[in-house]
């Protein structure tokens, strides 16, 4: 009995009459545990290891927040310069300055060749960036001239734009082996910043909110200063005139950290460039994995947008499916991604939760003494202010020789006032006597 509990495809949860996603048989049900807990073992193949790893349940993640990570130019470069070479730079409201540039596997630097005054840069490649030709028309001789673009876009705006030029002959060939390279290097940190995951077009079994999805994985999104944000963003169908974008923590999906509401105004934009994965919804900037998942995304919401803007009726599970299924045979068709080794960018660190005023220092309630009924005076190492504020509160204790004292003269002037008040009743002064006396 036990083996059948702990068997998922002998327990045959997906397909009772009231599962929430019916199959048709148990073939069914073996390809939903294998799509959905691949990564631990049933007990009749922890016993036989040869078979095939179908899995009971997905292992929780280890830390239930959003990895946030900061692209900065005092982000230290790693390892050997992959490329270097001699190009002509120019900083916006400066003029064009010869610069040996050095392509890292995180990074890039310009350091001057021949002025000493000019200081150095260095820049960590940030997920939201993009690099493109320029088009250079009014100097003479302009195919002597290859002129290229970085530009980094910034969640507060002010974007950073860096002008690149090769000269010469060759001017054409240099500039797109340079725009080859920096292409490379940013689409390497982009992924690197990504848990290995495949997108997902089913619901997460046992989650209600997540019943509508119809295309959902991890994205980055831009924020101020410089910093990227790892979200699991989920594409629902449109309903009532509106459909939602959610963003969690992880692909559990039990946490929201924002919802993004899609109308048929709503902004869709997306960048040209070489290899560019940056799209925006509205005032959301986000980069997927690669520039094909930005294609997905983008053919998503559109789509989405489109059914609001003819005010299609609200579609039916079977018409979710079909959804589903569509974007399913394009999810098939993209090119599986090798796993990384590990962020190439600094992760920024985690802000505690619940945080204190003052941290350990503070106490906020006097601890009590065990053998004794008075409260211990505050801690030498309490902040002055909070000894302040308790010795009032501590000077007003009394110990339990004064309680007692205080007790016995309240019955005392009970008894003289019962006395007055009514002389004849005796045995009442003597019942509260003896009262005052326990």
């Amino acid at each position: 009995m036990l083996a059948t509990l702990l068997n998922p495809v002998s327990r045959m949860c997906c397909c009772a009459p009231q599962s929430l996603f019916p199959c048709s048989g148990a073939e069914d049900a073996k390809d939903y545990v294998r799509e959905y807990c691949p990564t631990s073992l049933t007990s009749e193949e922890l016993l036989h290891p040869g078979k095939p790893q179908l899995g009971v349940l997905p292992l929780g993640p280890k830390v239930r927040s959003v990895p946030t990570y900061c692209a900065s130019e005092e982000e230290a470069l790693r390892g050997e310069p992959l490329c270097e070479g001699a190009v002509l730079f120019r900083k916006p409201d400066d003029i064009m300055r010869e610069m040996q540039l050095s392509i890292y596997v995180n990074g890039f630097s310009l350091t001057p060749r021949t002025d000493a005054g000019v200081l150095p840069v260095r820049k960590a490649w940030s997920p939201f960036s993009l690099v493109e030709k320029c088009a250079v028309k009014t100097l003479p001789m302009s195919s002597s001239w290859g002129v290229f673009k970085l530009t980094v876009f910034r969640a507060e705006g002010g974007d950073r734009c860096y002008y690149f030029a090769t000269a010469g002959a060759d001017a054409a060939s240099s500039r797109d082996r340079w725009l080859a390279e920096m292409a490379s290097g940013i689409r390497t940190v982009t992924c690197s910043l990504f848990p290995p995951y495949t997108i997902a077009v089913r619901p997460v079994f046992g989650v209600a909110s997540t019943s509508t999805r119809i295309l959902a994985g991890y994205l980055l999104q831009s924020k101020a200063p410089e910093y990227a944000s790892l979200l699991y963003c989920e594409l629902h169908a449109y309903s009532g005139g509106h459909a939602k974008l959610s963003m969690y923590k992880d692909e559990w999906c039990e946490e929201q950290v924002a919802c993004l509401t899609i109308a048929e105004t709503t902004v869709v934009t997306s960048r040209k460039g070489i290899h560019c994965s940056i799209f925006g919804v509205d005032s959301f900037r986000f980069c997927a994995r690669t520039s094909e998942e930005k294609e997905l995304w983008l053919r998503a919401v559109t789509n989405v947008k489109v059914k609001l803007l003819y005010e299609a009726p609200d579609p039916t599970n079977v018409e979710i499916g079909v959804f589903r299924a569509a974007v399913q045979e394009r999810v098939s068709q993209l090119e599986r991604k090798e796993l990384s080794p590990g962020p190439l960018l600094q992760p920024v660190p985690r802000v505690p939760t619940p945080m204190t005023p003052r941290g350990d220092v503070w106490t906020p309630v006097p601890a009590v003494d065990e053998q004794s009924d008075r409260p211990r005076s505050p801690s030498p190492n309490c902040a002055p202010e909070r000894q302040a504020t308790l010795q009032p509160i501590m000077a007003n204790f009394l110990n339990p020789e004064e309680c007692k004292e205080l007790v016995g003269r309240a019955a005392l002037g009970l008894n003289s006032f019962l006395a007055v008040a009514s002389p004849n009743k005796t045995d009442q002064t003597v019942q509260v006597d003896e009262q005052s006396d326990r």
